[in-house]
């Protein structure tokens, strides 16, 4: 079987679709799959290995790190449409979206999308009124995924909601897989000294983007809420994004910069190192569509604190393996609170968290993936 998927973001970019999309990848090549990879060029970067086409870009000044493809169809014509794809697989309903759709209706096959990203939620990145682009974003997506042959959605909630807005198509639940052999407790090596970290001090880890629609703010609003009940704790954020600047200022406005270590952005096994070093890891954003650092975290035995949303729905089970509360700072710290007074308790959750997230190895969810293809092929 030969599959081109088209992706509006890649490497040397690291975020959840690029992931997503490495993993699937890597692990559909495994079962048999060739794979072709259409992805925008980055200056600089030369990619490893064969089966990827970069298209010409340009650079926003203002995200420098996500150049925009530039649709050339000839260059796509030829490098693809000769290899015959048998199903065409996108991860954009925009400019990468498009151009999948073409190479699919072009040559007669089926075409996927998976709905990695609630768009309307990252509107304050373009230059438009926020309502229009909003409006907008939400359209396109849907639309979008109303004429593809299936969509593949990260968690139950995205599905539910894509339901509740008319999209009919076949919807297949397929969340991100995990290498559970990179989260084995004993490949996973403590950070504490990295970062001059007492070995004693309780320690708590944010593992994302450093953005705005991240709720960054509500999880420093909670950590000073902690840090007054528990002195000495810290919390570790790992990440990087534009709004570095105002969290650094809200520590320093909330009297926490002292307890608040800001890692940076990490390679994807130290990231995963530290939250397996932490008691907790919070999750605050209600925007994401798959928790996948969340369950990279359970996979290492450390439970999370999340906000109430679909991208942990079912798979954060509140007082089994974690705690589930509402969108709001004093919610979460007294969850925090809570399990870090009660070791005996977190270890429980930790243990049950390790359990569950083993039902989402890469390998599987690749299989499902794959036979999600062959039934559209078939």
């Amino acid at each position: 079987m030969r599959v081109c998927m088209f992706t509006e973001c890649y490497l040397p970019t690291v975020n959840g679709v690029v992931v997503s999309v490495n993993t699937f990848a890597q692990q559909l090549q495994r079962l048999g799959v060739e794979v072709h990879i259409v992805a925008p060029r980055c200056r600089g970067y030369r990619d490893h290995g064969d089966g990827i086409c970069r298209l010409p870009s340009i650079t926003p000044p203002q995200r420098r790190d996500y150049p925009l493809m530039i649709p050339w169809w000839p260059l796509v014509a030829s490098r693809l449409c000769a290899r015959d794809p048998d199903l065409v697989h996108v991860h954009s309903p925009f400019i990468a979206g498009g151009l999948g759709r073409r190479v699919a209706r072009r040559l007669g096959r089926p075409l996927v999308f998976t709905f990695h990203t609630l768009y309307e939620e990252y509107v304050h990145y373009t230059p438009l009124p926020r309502s229009l682009a909003a409006f907008l974003a939400r359209r396109i997506s849907r639309g979008f995924a109303q004429r593809c042959d299936a969509v593949v959605a990260p968690s139950e909630g995205i599905r539910q909601m894509l339901r509740r807005d008319g999209v009919t198509s076949r919807i297949e639940v397929i969340p991100t897989g995990l290498d559970l052999d990179m989260m084995a407790p004993e490949r996973l090596i403590p950070i504490r000294d990295r970062w001059q970290i007492a070995p004693e001090a309780p320690l708590l880890a944010y593992v994302g983007r450093v953005a705005k629609e991240k709720s960054v703010d509500l999880m420093l609003e909670a950590f000073a809420l902690v840090r007054a009940q528990i002195p000495g704790c810290v919390l570790l954020v790992v990440g990087e994004g534009n709004w570095d600047a105002p969290a650094r200022a809200l520590a320093a406005e909330l009297g926490v910069s002292d307890s608040v270590r800001f890692a940076g952005c990490l390679p994807r096994q130290e990231a995963v190192r530290c939250a397996a070093d932490a008691a907790l890891l919070l999750f605050p954003s209600i925007t994401d569509t798959q928790g996948l650092v969340v369950v990279e975290a359970m996979a290492a035995g450390t439970p999370c604190i999340a906000a109430r949303s679909g991208a942990v729905a079912g798979l954060v089970q509140d007082g089994v393996n974690g705690a589930v509360v509402e969108h709001d700072p004093a919610a979460m710290a007294a969850a925090a609170i809570a399990l870090l007074r009660d070791r005996e308790r977190r270890s429980r959750m930790g243990a049950a968290a390790r359990e569950a997230a083993q039902g989402f190895s890469a390998e599987a969810m690749a299989r499902r993936l794959l036979a999600l293809y062959q039934s559209l092929l078939d």
